[in-house]
């Protein structure tokens, strides 16, 4: 694996020479950075320190102490990290609705001088640095990114002589057959709700459209439009067909990771990332496909979210933290940094011999016609909950009518809200 010939003296000899040259290792006051974010596990945490270690190399008058939170409680304490009252000075975060908030909320400092002093937009597609671009200004880096599509087990497949759909006809005759087997075809967990977010994304992705999609996420759609209706209607041909398992709602998604190796579910519709949870023995018989085409005649979006990092507007140290995002954008860290989380780092010039599903969800990006960030990201806050709640509830209770009411009148309310703030014209 072409990884292995990132050593990390290789790394930190390209580091500090590109540093060097900028003559800024010595000209920053010695200070201590908290860094805060979401991280789930042992695995992100361990690549997080590593990241810190490096940098205190380059800059031993500059420590990192980084405290990473779970999924849950980083959402719950987000306004308080980036308030004047919390001492963090820098954040890992999603690209999307939250990240346009807190730059809405002046609560992020632009970095648009370094960006531009290290020449990092040479670094990153036009499409990339738009997600990061607010009134000209560019307020975080990004750094690692993946693919929502369905894990499954190559083993199980080559036993019962299964092929990887790619069409949704193909699709259903996989589950047809597996439930024929005996095995529940699609595992889902929504313990914390935004899977089912997915779910109804890639579907109105693959039958609406992203342009669709993307007013239905602004809230310029109905709850009542027919579209919407079509969504529910394919949701529901799958619930009818008992092909999610039954007990969802105590599970989480990383849950059905031991009943695929296990072979007592097929597929699990999960982030590329989610290899993290996988032991070294089962990743190897692990496969990965993309969500499959419903509607030709609609484009290939495929649903990638994106991870940020960005310096605190009330950050103490805004000198040595802008250092610091701008080490996040170096192409090697990215590469060590993204092989160890498996995920993809987003510098075009960051190495990307990768093996194993990482290789294959980096493949579909690359044929992909376009990207949307993940709705659970992309949508305002009590918007998207109660849209996940209502989704959560259809899953045990398909009725499309009263689900199309409820998505209408949460609708409504997130319009109130909107219009509250910013006066609204008809």
């Amino acid at each position: 694996m072409l990884y292995k010939l990132f050593s990390d003296f290789a790394v930190f000899l390209s580091l500090l020479s590109a540093i060097l040259v900028c003559n800024n290792v010595y000209a920053i006051p010695a200070t201590t950075l908290k860094i805060t974010g979401n991280g789930q596990n042992g695995v992100i945490n361990t690549a997080y320190q590593k990241i810190a270690k490096d940098f205190e190399l380059i800059y031993p008058n500059i420590k990192i102490k980084v405290q990473l939170q779970s999924d849950r409680a980083f959402k719950r304490n987000l306004n308080h990290i980036l308030s004047k009252e919390s001492d963090f000075d820098i954040v890992i975060m999603h690209a999307g609705e939250r990240l346009n908030q807190a730059v809405a909320n002046k609560n992020l400092l632009p970095i648009t001088d370094i960006w531009n002093d290290r020449r990092l937009a040479d670094n990153f597609t036009p499409a990339m640095q738009r997600v990061v671009t607010h009134n000209n200004d560019i307020y975080a880096v990004p750094f690692s990114y993946y693919l929502w599509g369905f894990y499954y087990k190559k083993p199980f497949f080559e036993q019962h002589n299964l092929s990887v759909p790619t069409n949704w006809e193909q699709f259903l005759t996989l589950l047809k057959t597996v439930k024929s087997k005996g095995v529940d075809p699609i595992f889902i967990g929504t313990k914390n709700p935004w899977p089912i977010g997915n779910w109804f994304e890639y579907l109105n992705l693959r039958l609406n459209g992203a342009t669709f999609h993307n007013r239905f996420v602004n809230g310029q759609i109905s709850g009542h439009n027919e579209k919407i209706a079509m969504v529910l209607s394919y949701l529901k041909g799958l619930i009818d067909a008992k092909y999610f398992n039954a007990v969802h709602k105590t599970k989480t998604l990383t849950g059905g990771l031991p009943m695929l190796h296990r072979e007592k579910t097929a597929v699990i519709l999960a982030g590329s990332g989610y290899e993290n949870f996988l032991p070294d023995f089962v990743r190897k018989d692990i496969g990965f496909f993309e969500f499959p085409v419903i509607n030709t005649h609609q484009a290939k979006v495929q649903v990638s979210p994106i991870d940020v990092i960005a310096v605190s507007a009330h950050s103490q140290s805004p000198v040595a933290a802008k250092e610091f995002i701008a080490f996040m954008a170096d192409k090697d860290v990215q590469t060590v940094h993204n092989f160890a989380i498996k995920q993809l780092p987003v510098n075009v010039k960051s190495n990307t011999a990768i093996e194993g599903t990482s290789k294959t969800a980096l493949d579909i990006l690359k044929d992909a016609d376009g990207l949307t960030l993940f709705y659970d990201r992309e949508v305002e806050k009590t918007f998207g909950l109660q849209n996940l709640a209502i989704w959560k509830n259809f899953l045990d209770s398909p009725n499309i009518k009263q689900a199309q009411n409820q998505m209408e009148q949460a609708r409504q309310e997130y319009l109130d809200r909107i219009c509250a703030k910013t006066p609204c014209t008809n």
